[in-house]
């Protein structure tokens, strides 16, 4: 059996961490009290340029948790957990200040990271209060999958390269996918627009990038993809973030910054983004907190609904930016094929740790020695899950009457959620009784009278 974690980070108000083990399995004694981590880890942001420096900083993490004795035996067992097992250890963030620290860095005495030399499933929850945290999902075939690649002053070519790479050796394994791509640079989309008109490029489409957010917005809303993906550049100014695209005319100008933004209060705001499973930020500082806000990754799942979330600490370089889509979305898809492929089956969790742990892995072997400032890399991908994580029904049916059903489905839960509590329980089920038009809703995918989806 995997051992499987969730440590709670929150603050008081004088300030001070706070931790408990919330999730345990297997459950120790005092796992809920909240106790003062009382943790002090200097230079912000820190340097993990080198093993030592990496290492240091997770030892005092480790320090930190164990001053929880029910936290530091669930890492005691993370380290022992058999390596056909590895343990799963998540953080959930309810501050800012938790969110800061990089507690992908977990370190024990003996310089072993927990999530490179025990591949340890690290990642963070993101403390959700999205009503549709928990929402069953109906899917039927094509995968859908929208990518922006415009980073001003960074060419897409590699990222290009990468994405095509494992969109296509998943789809000669029979995985069924749709990958809608946006470029900003001409030669680039001339070229991709080329293959595609050749039939070299199957389940491929190449457009230019949108020259506003307004229109980047309607695409996804009347299309919502279950894969998100951004190469771009992730800024922050006045307490406001944005994601920043170069279009063609500013690639053909030189600009150096892209005339394409899209605020992540905006993006939060999409109803799309509820049908998303997941949205890669594969762009500057999308896991990092700024100004004391969170990051825009743990918006994207608190706030916009995404139940999985994938973004950077840091800027990272466009080689590192290449690498983690090879390594991250050959993992992904793999998981994906396995979990969804074949018949169509009961409700499905669907767990993507495995696939950032593929990316950790990968930068640390590329960066493990040469060049020695750049060791630290692989722990700046952070992985954000919804509370309730991600359940997916797949249902034998096409593409519109699915969204028919789902939209259906979405409606009923708002309006029954947003009823007076007193509401007669005759009244509820006639609201839900719309479920039974046809296509019915299966009875898993139906929210109760409260329109809630919690199924725990």
């Amino acid at each position: 059996m995997r051992p499987s974690f969730v440590v709670t980070l929150q603050e008081d108000s004088n300030g001070n961490l706070l931790g408990q083990l919330s999730k345990a399995s297997p459950n120790f004694k005092g796992a809920i009290i909240l106790r003062n981590l009382e943790i002090d880890l200097g230079q912000f942001p820190p340097k993990f340029d080198t093993r030592e420096r990496a290492a240091d900083y997770g030892r005092k993490i480790r320090a930190a948790l164990f001053k929880h004795p029910a936290i530091g035996q669930a890492i005691d067992a993370v380290y022992m957990a058999h390596p056909q097992e590895p343990a799963r250890l998540m953080f959930e963030i309810m501050t800012p200040t938790a969110e800061s620290l990089r507690w992908e860095t977990l370190c024990d005495d003996n310089d072993k990271f927990a999530a490179i030399d025990f591949a340890c499933r690290v990642g963070r929850v993101a403390s959700n209060s999205a009503a549709h945290d928990g929402a069953l999902q109906t899917f039927s075939w094509p995968l859908r999958m929208v990518a922006f690649l415009s980073a001003a002053g960074i060419s897409a070519k590699h990222e290009l390269k990468e994405i095509l790479a494992t969109v296509e050796a998943i789809s000669k394994k029979k995985l069924k996918i749709e990958c809608t791509i946006y470029l900003g640079e001409q030669q680039l989309l001339d070229q991709l627009q080329d293959e595609i008109a050749r039939k070299k490029r199957p389940g491929i489409t190449a457009l230019p990038m949108p020259d506003s957010s307004t229109k980047i917005e309607a695409i996804l809303t009347e299309n919502p993809p279950h894969i998100l993906h951004f190469f771009c550049h992730g800024i922050s100014s006045a307490g406001v973030q944005h994601l920043e695209f170069a279009t063609i005319n500013d690639w053909d100008l030189g600009g150096a910054t892209g005339s394409s933004r899209l605020a992540i209060d905006r993006m939060i705001r999409l109803e799309a983004l509820t049908h998303c499973w997941l949205t890669v930020l594969n762009c500057c500082e999308g896991a990092g907190a700024a100004e004391q806000t969170y990051s825009m990754a743990y918006q994207i799942v608190v706030f916009g609904g995404c139940p999985t979330a994938v973004g950077m600490n840091e800027p990272i370089a466009a080689s590192d930016a290449t690498a983690f889509s090879l390594a991250f979305y050959t993992k992904l898809f793999e998981i994906l094929q396995a979990e969804l492929g074949g018949a169509a089956r009961k409700p499905t969790k669907l767990d993507f740790t495995p696939a950032i742990v593929a990316v950790r892995t990968a930068l640390h072997e590329l960066y493990e020695t040469q060049p020695p400032e750049a060791f630290g890399r692989w722990s700046l991908p952070v992985l954000y899950v919804a509370t309730k994580g991600l359940e997916v029904q797949r249902i034998q049916v096409d593409e519109e009457m699915q969204k028919e059903m789902q939209k259906r489905i979405d409606l009923v839960a708002k309006y029954l959620h947003d009823m007076p509590a007193d509401t007669p329980d005759d009244l509820r089920d006639r609201v839900l009784a719309m479920l039974d038009q046809n296509p019915a809703v299966p009875k898993a995918l139906r929210p109760d009278r409260f329109g809630s989806f919690d199924r725990q």
